[in-house]
C-alpha cells in the first residue's frame, strides 16, 4: 500500500522551479496529469543522493519514496494533490551548489550552460529542468529545487535512472549510484586548478637567436573546455594557458623584432593587449598532438637584422603535460 503525504507534514522553506505539466481539476483534490511535474516546498527529501560534477559546480539529486497524494504544504501553490490511477507521485531533491566542487576551481564555467535534470522510470522521460539559469558569465535561480514527479507504478529508487546534461554531453545513474557517461569524467579532476609550467628564456630557432619572456600559468588535460566543448570519449583536451608570450632580439639593437605569429596548435594564441610582437591566449589541443607527453608549440617571428634571410624565424619550445 503506498503512503499518502498529508498536509502538514515536513513542509518548511524553499520554493524551486515553475510547475511543468497540466493539472486535471476536479472537486475536491486535483489529479495531476499522467505527466507532470510539479514544484513542491521544502529543502528535504529523504532517499538515496547521486551527486554529479558539471563545469559549473555540483548537483545532488535525492529521489525519495513515491506516494499517492500530497497535502496543500507540500506543494508551491498550496493545493492538494493526487497521483492518477496506475501512477505515483515521487518527491525529488535537486540541490546546487555553485562553483563549490567545480573542477579545476572553476575555469571550466567560463562560458557556463545550464545543466538539464530528467528521470527515467519504466521507459518514461520526465524532465526538471536546470536548477539554475545562465546571464553571460553568471548564475542566477534556486539553489534547491523540490518536485513532485508523476511516475508509472510504484518505482522502488533503484528502478530510477537520473540524467543530468551539460552542452551536449550526458551522465546518469540510478539512484544513489556513481554516474557514468562522457560528462561523468569531471568528476576525476581536481577542484584546484593544475600548476603552471617552465617557460625558458630561449626557445629552438632556425634562424636568428631570439630571447623570449613567457608565463603558462595553467597546463593540463581535461575532459571539457568552455568554447572547445567535448574531448572524444575515452580522451581529453591538452590546454594550456599562455598569459603572455613576447619576444625579442637576442642581439641588442642590431636585431629588431616586428611581429610574432602563433602556428600549428598555438594558433588560438592572439595579441590582445601585448601589441605585434606579443601572445596571449589559450591553447586547446588534442591528446594525438602531444609529442612524448608534451606540447609542441612554435612561433614564427619576423625579424629585421643587417645581412639576415628573408622570411620569419621559426622558434619552438615543449612544454610537458603532466596526466
Amino acid at each position: 500500500m503506498r503512503r499518502t503525504r498529508r498536509s502538514g507534514a515536513g513542509a518548511s522553506g524553499v520554493a524551486g522551479l515553475a510547475v511543468v505539466g497540466t493539472l486535471l481539476v476536479g472537486c475536491g483534490t486535483d489529479e495531476a496529469a499522467a505527466d507532470a511535474v510539479l514544484e513542491g516546498r521544502g529543502d528535504r527529501v529523504d532517499g538515496p543522493t547521486t551527486t554529479f560534477v558539471v563545469p559549473t559546480g555540483t548537483l545532488a539529486v535525492t529521489i525519495g519514496d513515491p506516494v499517492d497524494r500530497v497535502g496543500s504544504d507540500d506543494t508551491a501553490d498550496r493545493e492538494e494533490r493526487a497521483a492518477p490511477d496506475g501512477s505515483a507521485l515521487l518527491p525529488v531533491l535537486v540541490d546546487f551548489t555553485d562553483r563549490e566542487g567545480a573542477p579545476w576551481g572553476g575555469r571550466l564555467a567560463a562560458e557556463p550552460q545550464e545543466a538539464d535534470v530528467a528521470l527515467e522510470v519504466d521507459g518514461e522521460e520526465r524532465r526538471l529542468g536546470s536548477p539554475y539559469t545562465t546571464t553571460g558569465r553568471g548564475l542566477s535561480g534556486a539553489a534547491t529545487a523540490t518536485y513532485w514527479v508523476v511516475v508509472p507504478g510504484e518505482p522502488a529508487a533503484d528502478d530510477v535512472t537520473v540524467t543530468v546534461t551539460y552542452d551536449g554531453a550526458e551522465q546518469a545513474a540510478v539512484a544513489g549510484a556513481e554516474p557514468s557517461g562522457p560528462g561523468a569524467a569531471l568528476a576525476a579532476l581536481p577542484q584546484e586548478a593544475p600548476a603552471a609550467a617552465d617557460c625558458p628564456e630561449r626557445w629552438r630557432t632556425d634562424g636568428a637567436p631570439l630571447r623570449l619572456e613567457c608565463e603558462l600559468p595553467l597546463v593540463g588535460r581535461t575532459p571539457y573546455w568552455p568554447g572547445a566543448g567535448w574531448a572524444a570519449d575515452g580522451s581529453s583536451w591538452v590546454v594550456v594557458e599562455a598569459r603572455r608570450v613576447q619576444a625579442y632580439a637576442a642581439r641588442g639593437s642590431a636585431d629588431e623584432v616586428r611581429s610574432v605569429e602563433g602556428v600549428g596548435a598555438a594558433e588560438q594564441l592572439d595579441h590582445g593587449e601585448w601589441g605585434p610582437t606579443g601572445l596571449a591566449g589559450v591553447v586547446v589541443a588534442g591528446e594525438d598532438d602531444l609529442v612524448d607527453e608534451a606540447l609542441p608549440l612554435e612561433l614564427d617571428v619576423e625579424v629585421d637584422a643587417p645581412g639576415a634571410e628573408t622570411g620569419p624565424v621559426r622558434a619552438s619550445h615543449a612544454v610537458p603535460v603532466p596526466r
